[in-house]
């Protein structure tokens, strides 16, 4: 890039910069945030499996044979739902 193309672009940015900056002065604060925090189901695996997955081979025999004997933790997975709404969460992944 030559120096004069440099030079433009920094000026072309810093005023945008600036622009954007008083322009964000101006936006109400109850604007809505740029994203959502979502959850993931795996991230209660020890509250749903337990100690069920501490010996793998066991684990794996078992979901094989009977899948619901897998689940030795205190939640349910359908209760991700409820969980992530107590913390405040509005999205949930399967």
């Amino acid at each position: 890039m030559k120096r004069r193309d440099f030079v433009q672009t920094l000026g072309v940015a810093s005023a945008a910069a600036l622009t954007g900056h008083r322009l964000s002065a101006l936006t109400p604060a109850t604007a809505t945030p740029p994203f959502t925090i979502s959850l993931s189901q795996c991230a209660f695996h020890r509250a749903i499996f337990g100690d069920a997955r501490d010996d793998y081979a066991h684990f794996t025999g078992t979901l094989h044979t009977s899948p619901d004997n897998v689940w030795r933790g205190d939640m349910d997975p359908r209760d991700i739902v409820w969980r992530a709404r107590e913390l405040g969460v509005g999205v949930v992944a399967w």
